[in-house]
């Protein structure tokens, strides 16, 4: 499928500005209870969708209240002054469609920024980035509804096919990456440019591999293995820090592995070839696990191997015993990414969050 084009909805817009002043004039009855959509559709003479689409808008703007079941309600000013930040996901059914590994992190962002509004008068809007969850497919009917201006928060180089839809409409992007892009990488020089006055928030994976690192050894191991995807990757931060940290053996999986039983014998076919005594994994499939065992026996690898996940997973607090995960400190990174983007502080803030430490210790 080709790449969508960047189309602008200019009959929404035109209508979304007319909406607004039928909101303010004398027209709009003194009660705010609004018309049916297909009475203002016929009343603006347009469609019943582009009056629905103009209507998303000016409720994601809090200048309209829907209520199920009694209609749509023109807000009190002091609501229409709630603030708006949309947070870009890579489409509606991200959590099947992006697979345990990546659908939980977006989770986790997504609940502290939520924390970090509570009590501020602002709401996290959710945007599917795409409706084929993939970066080269995007849907612009859905991104059109980020309004010039707008505060936006973008995780990851993933959706880098948008950085010149949202640098042309001025936005204030908070951009939160993993990549080091002090080390030169071509593909990235289309688009890095387009984020010269964004804020950057990096979360640091050398830090992460450092830490998983330094918690094997304390717990016996001296034969660590690294097992994640795309390794050769140069923009992937793990395998130089693993390297740097003395790490020797690793493996580089292929994504296109057919499901978790085919990993899982390939991982046991490693761990003939190397022996290791302890692991750092990236799960990236998604896979019904038994609880009844350990993470080590659903891994077919021995109850000795000491394993840490690279990233919280959903199933990590629920194996017996817990597997130790690497995390950082999201509902901190949260509240300050809201802090910025309400502050109106000017483009090109920079920071950088190291992992604060691996949760359940080895050997306990």
């Amino acid at each position: 499928m080709a790449l969508t084009r960047n189309r602008p909805s200019p009959l929404r817009d035109e209508l979304v500005g007319k909406l607004k002043s039928y909101l303010s004039g004398p027209a709009c009855p003194d009660n705010g209870h609004l018309p049916c959509e297909q009475e203002m559709a016929r009343q603006f003479d347009v469609s019943r969708k582009t009056m629905r689409a103009a209507l998303d808008v000016l409720e994601n703007q809090s200048l309209v209240q829907r209520i199920r079941g009694k209609g749509t309600f023109k807000t009190s000013s002091s609501a229409a002054m709630h603030k708006i930040i949309y947070y870009l996901v890579p489409c509606d059914d991200f959590p099947v469609r992006s697979g345990l590994s990546s659908s939980t992190l977006i989770k986790q962002l997504l609940s502290s920024l939520i924390r970090a509004c509570a009590g501020l008068g602002c709401r996290i809007v959710p945007i599917p980035f795409s409706r084929t969850n993939r970066y080269d497919q995007i849907d612009y009917e859905a991104l059109n509804m980020i309004e010039p201006g707008s505060n936006v928060v973008v995780y990851t180089m993933w959706y880098r096919n948008a950085f010149k839809f949202l640098y042309e409409r001025n936005c204030n992007v908070a951009f939160l990456y993993t990549q080091n892009f002090k080390i030169h990488y071509s593909g990235d020089d289309e688009f890095l440019p387009y984020t010269a006055r964004w804020h950057h928030f990096q979360l640091d994976r050398v830090s992460a591999v450092e830490e998983s690192m330094r918690v094997l050894s304390l717990g016996g191991c001296r034969n660590p293995f690294l097992a994640a995807p795309a390794l050769e990757d140069m923009t992937n931060m793990y395998l130089p820090s693993y390297l740097n940290a003395g790490g020797k053996e690793y493996w580089s999986f292929s994504k296109k592995l057919k499901n978790h039983e085919e990993f899982v014998n390939q991982l046991s076919a490693q761990y003939e070839k190397t022996g290791f005594d302890g692991l750092l994994v990236n799960l990236i499939y998604s896979f019904e696990p038994d609880y009844r065992y350990s993470l080590n026996h659903n891994l077919k690898l021995p109850e000795e191997v000491k394993i840490i996940t690279l990233q919280e997973y959903e199933m990590s607090r629920l194996f017996r015993p817990q597997v130790p995960f690497i995390t950082f400190d999201y509902y901190r990174i949260g509240r300050e990414i809201v802090e910025v983007l309400l502050g109106n502080s000017p483009g090109g803030e920079w920071r950088k969050y190291e992992v604060t430490s691996t949760e359940y210790h080895i050997g306990e």
